[in-house]
């Protein structure tokens, strides 16, 4: 409990910090306002005073623009900061809720629900209440599909395993930096199709060749100013000028429609490359031990300065925006197309470097989602280790289900092996079978994913995970319950035999038949398991299927979870034991809740 205190007092003092300073800078902002007005009323009234004099008029004007302009670009500078505090404030009260167990404000994963995966629509991985809405702190969508990937992935590999785990217990302690990169992050929120776009324009080739394109930008400014010159020396009339730029006119209206659309196309970017170039300062601030997060700095190093180069080069573009400024612009300078030229230029220095970029930020806001996970909830889990003894599979002590808090949940121990076989769980309702399984196959899941688990001691070697619990029909497919569920049966003894180690979770299965053909069926079909040496647990309320036990000794074990039916009602101890379960609860719930008749005896 001190531990969660910590934690929740540290986050308060962030919380508060970041008020203070929200509330430092709106004050200071009001100052600016009311300065920049001052330095504006200072420019007509200095020329009313000094007009038709001397100098001391002109210097006055420049001197009082300048400081307009410079309050302006101050008083930017502060918008930009004040906007980043208040999403600061927002993430940190984000992960305020989150240590209240409050994970509603946070991306669901529903997008990624892969009902043909292998363990997926069973374990809550996606949705409104699960592990993806728990972990995932990743504003981007690339961030998300990443975290996505790796929850559904297989085991990884020691040295990949040991190489994740280590960048994201490097993340862990830096708290106020994860909030920092995920703040900065959310500005632009950017999403999969945004990265494609921004990856397809710096691939796609200009709409003009390049050396046409050099000899526009270098011949009509030439052409145009000196023009301008021979106007003002008097060698040419105003109206000749004129006629003269038809040419220019003539050019930069010839490839207007064009640079619209490339100017469309990149002008969405600039919060992005904005946000980009943010979490690039914070993430090359840091000191870094780890080989990954290394690897992640040193494929950034020197991809702030070239984005901010394209940054500028998208904001000159801004210009043609200003028709004042817009149509002199390309006149005499092919503005445009200066713009295209340096894109060009851009895109030949730095076009193939963009991709690994995007790829470090992404994995440093992964990096950082994950510890955050680890970080809030250190008091409940424990480091996974792999095994130095091959014929361990994976062994978990006091393993409970991650959505439920140590103190409130009654931890069981789990263990298979190379002699393993089948574990057959039976046990009344709500009695805690199906939560049992989806802690297994969760905190599999975790120790594969973050090498962290929700228990006192794991212990693995690689193996696939397979499950059956949450099987349905569909009618629009013309497919039954009891079809679907075969289908899926198959689909593990197909997968299984890719696979040298699997270990299934199996919940009431062959549920759309009768009782008679059900157990026989179940008994079958856990004898096919036992032939490929799958291991597994399945838990069922079928007391026939834990005969099995007498036929295959060493290979199948009756476990169960009792209740205990008293004057009061029932009572679970939600403790795993040896043997078969010998009280089930059907007939009790049913006359508690009025749905049997009232002379009934059970």
């Amino acid at each position: 409990m001190s531990d969660y205190k910590d934690k929740k007092h540290e986050l308060d003092e962030l919380w508060n910090k970041v008020k203070e300073q929200i509330s430092v800078l709106d004050s200071n902002l009001s100052k600016f306002v009311f300065l920049r007005l001052i330095a504006f009323l200072l420019i007509p009234i200095w020329i009313y005073l000094y007009f038709g004099g001397s100098w001391i008029m002109w210097v006055g004007v420049i001197v009082f623009t300048a400081l307009f302009l410079v309050l302006v670009k101050k008083n930017a500078l502060l918008v930009r900061e004040l906007d980043f505090l208040k999403r600061k404030k927002k993430v940190a009260s984000m992960e305020l809720s989150a240590a209240e167990n409050d994970y509603t404000a946070f991306p669901s994963g529903t997008q990624f629900v892969d009902p043909s995966h292998p363990f997926l629509s069973d374990l809550d991985v996606f949705g409104p209440d699960s592990l993806f809405k728990r972990m995932c702190r990743s504003i981007s969508l690339p961030a998300q599909v990443l975290l996505a990937h790796r929850l559904a992935a297989p085991f990884v590999g020691e040295k990949e395993w040991k190489l994740r785990k280590q960048a994201m217990k490097e993340w862990i302690p830096k708290l106020e930096t994860r909030m920092d990169l995920f703040a900065h992050g959310e500005s632009s929120a950017l999403t999969a199709v945004d990265a494609e776009t921004l990856l397809t324009l710096v691939q796609n080739k200009s709409f003009i060749k390049s050396q046409l394109l050099n000899f526009l930008c270098v011949f009509v400014p030439v052409y145009s100013l000196s023009f301008l010159v021979l106007l003002f020396l008097d060698f040419i009339s105003l109206s000749q000028f004129l006629y003269l730029l038809i040419v220019p006119f003539t050019i930069a209206g010839y490839y207007f429609k064009k640079v619209n659309l490339e100017y469309d196309a990149w002008s969405g970017f600039l919060s992005i490359l904005q946000s980009y170039s943010e979490q690039i300062t914070l993430v090359l601030a840091q000191d870094w031990s780890s080989e990954i997060n290394q690897n992640n700095a040193r494929n950034l190093d020197g991809a702030n300065h070239a984005l901010m180069d394209l940054k500028k080069i998208i904001s000159s573009f801004d210009q043609r925006n200003n028709m004042l400024l817009g149509v002199p612009l390309n006149l005499f300078l092919l503005w445009d197309l200066q713009q295209i030229r340096r894109l060009e230029t851009w895109k030949s220095s730095y076009g193939s470097s963009l991709k690994p970029w995007i790829d470090a930020l992404v994995e440093c806001e992964y990096y950082a989602s994950a510890a955050s996970y680890l970080w809030i909830n250190a008091q409940e889990i424990c480091e996974a280790n792999l095994s130095s003894k091959s014929s361990l599979w994976f062994t978990m002590k006091d393993g409970v289900h991650p959505f439920m808090k140590k103190s409130a949940a009654v931890a069981n121990d789990i263990h298979f092996d190379e002699d393993d076989g089948m574990m057959i769980i039976t046990g009344a309702n709500m009695a805690g079978k199906s939560t049992f399984l989806r802690s297994i196959g969760t905190n599999v899941i975790l120790s594969f994913c973050l090498g962290h688990a929700h228990a006192s001691a794991v212990e693995f070697n690689s193996f696939a995970l397979f499950s059956s619990m949450r099987t349905s029909d569909s009618v629009q497919k013309g497919e039954s319950y009891f079809f679907n569920e075969l289908s899926r049966l198959k689909f593990i003894v197909d997968g299984a035999a890719l696979n040298e180690k699997v270990v299934v979770l199996l919940d009431e299965i062959l549920k759309g038949t009768n009782s008679e053909d059900k157990a026989r069926g179940s008994k079958l079909f856990v004898e096919k398991l036992l032939e490929q040496n799958i291991k597994g647990i399945i838990a069922t309320h079928d007391l026939s299927l834990c005969e099995l036990e007498k036929l295959y000794p060493s290979k199948i074990k009756n476990r169960s979870f009792e209740v205990e039916i008293k004057d009061d009602g029932l009572h679970f101890d939600y403790k795993l034991r040896d043997g078969i379960c010998h009280t089930m609860n059907a007939s009790y719930l049913l006359k508690s809740m009025g749905l049997s008749p009232d002379n009934s005896k059970i």
